[in-house]
């Protein structure tokens, strides 16, 4: 368990944080895994800035008054339900401030990490997280980050695969929730129609044991050799 020494204010100044290193922030129940990093942990009231190079997900284990900023935007107050959901992309910073301590699970996916999710879910296409509105509820998040939580608070220690599953599971529901696509892959020009594909399947296989001829193919298929 790893106790946090954040120093708190009462403005939106305090010191930038580098949230590699995010378990000093809100840090009492943290584990690093190749897919990312998951912290569960009473967050203390105050100020917690959160501006690094990797996409943050933030989840409130209960209810509790919220004061939160996302990007350059206005600092928006509301009474956040368990399972309210922050959304940081890599590029933007988030501030939120907590008026008493509240419980919440921090997971912190590298961007090559969460990359790779969305190769896995959309295939090669880019995509870009897109927040949702500040005080969003997420039951399936919420159900993730208390899974989180115990395995993370197990007195035998955590185990590091099934948090890694887990960090992978709410990344990949985080993407298909939160996440646009912003081009496909390339669409295949030309080609065969189906009907001309299918009797060029029937003549090989029936010809299979002699010699075929481009020209052959071409003719079958009306089109030219070069073609």
């Amino acid at each position: 368990m790893i106790s946090s020494d954040h120093e708190l204010d009462d403005g939106f100044n305090s010191s930038d944080q580098d949230l590699q290193s995010v378990s000093s922030i809100t840090g009492e129940w943290t584990i690093a895994t190749q897919r990312g990093r998951a912290t569960y942990s009473l967050m203390p009231p105050g100020l917690h800035t959160f501006e690094a190079s990797e996409h943050v997900v933030f989840v409130g284990l209960e209810a509790a008054p919220v004061c939160a900023t996302l990007g350059g935007g206005k600092a928006e107050r509301y009474d956040a339900p368990a399972g309210s959901i922050i959304v940081k992309p890599a590029h933007l910073e988030a501030r939120l401030r907590l008026s008493q301590a509240r419980e919440s699970a921090t997971i912190v996916y590298p961007d090559d990490s969460l990359k790779e999710l969305a190769r896995q879910q959309f295939g090669p296409v880019e995509t870009e997280l897109t927040p949702p509105p500040l005080g969003t509820r997420d039951d399936n998040a919420l159900r993730v980050a208390q899974l989180l939580k115990t395995e993370l608070t197990k007195k035998e220690g955590a185990n590091r695969f099934h948090v890694e599953q887990l960090i992978a599971i709410l990344g990949i529901h985080v993407l298909h929730a939160y996440a646009i696509r912003t081009s496909g892959p390339e669409q295949f020009k030309g080609g065969l129609s189906r009907q001309s594909a299918q009797k060029l399947q029937e003549f090989l296989r029936i010809n299979l044991a002699r010699k075929i001829s481009v020209g052959e193919l071409a003719a079958l298929a009306k089109l030219s050799p070069k073609h």
